[in-house]
């Protein structure tokens, strides 16, 4: 079964390994990261493009190009470059392409019918409704899917927290989940050891704050110094080429929140004219149309949740890219009253619950309580034999030259939750990249200019981490020789 968390800005894919007892995480993205932009690019003959393939429009026809299509699922209907398109259109074009390139390109679910998938959508009305999952169930089953489950982004998260920390939190707990289109709340109370919807607390949400407007924002600033250049043809090519800037503004954005300062990289050249925004514009727009925002309304909310449910000072669960925001953390501590918590996996959360959830459902294990380990929740990982249909093997093999170049491939594209290790630990015993990895996962958290769309969703071959590992060499032998020289000088 999959997982697939369509959001605003980005979309990501995990599944259950039944073999490992592990949610994992598919890189589907360019250059081996994980998620893959939600874009959609129809073309003037009515051919839809989605994901990678659509971001590399952005050059040739960004009038074709379009974003933030979660938010218009409400819609009878969307029109790009000359055509109209229900959004079930678009949204089982996105979900077909994910099926077929899963079943391709990932080893372990290579050949198998790939009929059920498990789809988040937004606790609060601002984002879900019985519209938006109508369109969702349609979409999916346009898409080849027979078997379509949803569940609410907030408890996927909780999921992940409790499948990967298994503890240190209190019976209640509040997710704000920060995206890109809209910033959702909702708060959970644990009932039988799990995490579950509060309906004393209501899911809410702001869909007028999010990553795309700072976004929306920032380009307004753009806009405005290009007009100030009086470069009339350069300002026309800005609004022209919107989708590419916005693009662009969204990369430097992100790297901004990583590194602290705006990068001479990230000026915009338009014919003679560059311009660069100032790295007081960035801080001032993203606290006055983000953090400001978020602390208003969902301090609001927070004391409904101290309230309902007697909790003073409740943990907060920061889940979305745009959570990771600099100083967002630090005002919500200060200003709404509460304890905040991000940790490596949060932008992940989402999907990986959902795929936790999934493997639940079908019998794969057993939910976890609340005073176990996050050991003793995993001392006995489901073997293959435990899953509910049997595994199809594919009677097509690769051609031998592309099984030769997977063997030599080192990059490893699908990311464990490894639930016998801590978020904070850098390694795995079975040697596959863990997300405790701090450089490579910076580097698949990176937001830069999309590479050309030719990678595949890959896993790692099991030989890797001990060929990575095999170089011990020339450093052994010299510590090995002065080790005897010393011994030698103690005889002497």
């Amino acid at each position: 079964m999959l997982a697939i968390d369509f959001g605003t800005s980005r979309t990501k894919v995990a599944y259950y390994n039944t073999q490992k007892g592990k949610a994992e995480l598919i890189a589907m993205g360019a250059g081996d990261r994980i998620p893959f932009p939600s874009l959609f690019y129809v073309s003037s003959s009515g051919e839809i493009l989605v994901g990678n393939e659509a971001h590399d429009q952005l050059d040739s026809e960004p009038s074709g190009v379009l974003r933030c299509v979660k938010g218009e699922l409400r819609k009878t209907a969307i029109r790009a470059n000359g055509h109209t398109l229900r959004p079930v259109a678009l949204l089982s074009q996105l979900l077909a392409t994910i099926r077929n390139r899963v079943s391709t390109e990932v080893p372990e679910l290579r050949g198998q019918p790939l009929t059920s998938v498990v789809l988040t959508l937004p606790a609060a009305d601002t984002g879900a409704g019985p519209v938006v999952e109508k369109v969702m169930r349609a979409a999916a089953a346009e898409a080849g899917f027979t078997d379509v489950h949803l569940i609410s982004e907030p408890e996927a998260a909780a999921i992940t927290w409790q499948r990967e920390v298994a503890g240190g939190l209190d019976d209640v707990v509040v997710i704000l989940d920060a995206g890109g289109g809209t910033v959702d709340w909702a708060c959970l109370r644990r009932v039988d050891g799990v995490l579950r919807l509060y309906p004393e607390c209501p899911a809410g949400g702001d869909d007028k704050v999010g990553g795309e407007k700072i976004d929306d924002e920032l380009f307004e600033i753009l806009s405005q110094k290009v007009e100030a250049s009086g470069t009339d043809n350069a300002l026309a090519a800005v609004r022209k080429q919107a989708n590419k800037w916005y693009s662009h503004i969204r990369t430097m954005r992100e790297r901004f929140n990583r590194t602290g300062t705006v990068l001479s990289i990230d000026t915009v050249r338009i014919d003679s004219t560059e311009i660069l925004l100032a790295s007081d514009e960035l801080r001032s727009t993203v606290q006055d149309s983000f953090i400001d925002q978020v602390c208003l309304g969902f301090g609001r909310y927070l004391d409904t949740v101290r309230e309902k449910s007697g909790t003073q000072t409740p943990h907060v669960l920061l889940v979305g890219g745009t959570g990771q925001i600099a100083g967002l953390k630090q005002a919500l501590a200060e200003r709404c009253r509460c304890k905040p918590e991000w940790w490596q996996l949060s932008e992940f959360a989402t999907v990986l619950g959902a795929a936790w959830w999934g493997a639940e459902r079908d019998g794969l294990l057993r939910k976890p309580s609340s005073t176990t380990t996050a050991q003793s929740a995993y001392a006995h990982p489901p073997t293959p034999q435990q899953t509910t249909e049997p595994t199809q093997v594919s009677s097509e093999q690769p051609p031998p030259e592309k099984t030769a170049r997977a063997k030599k491939q080192k990059r490893k594209s699908v990311l464990p939750v490894d639930p016998l290790m801590s978020a904070q630990s850098g390694s795995s015993a079975d040697g596959v990249l863990d997300v405790g990895d701090n450089a490579e996962l910076e580097l698949f958290l990176a937001s830069e200019e999309a590479a050309p769309s030719t990678r595949k969703a890959r896993t790692p071959k099991p030989k890797e981490a001990e060929e990575e590992g095999s170089g011990c060499g020339c450093g052994t032998l010299l510590l090995l020789a002065a080790a005897g020289w010393f011994a030698t000088q103690l005889m002497n």
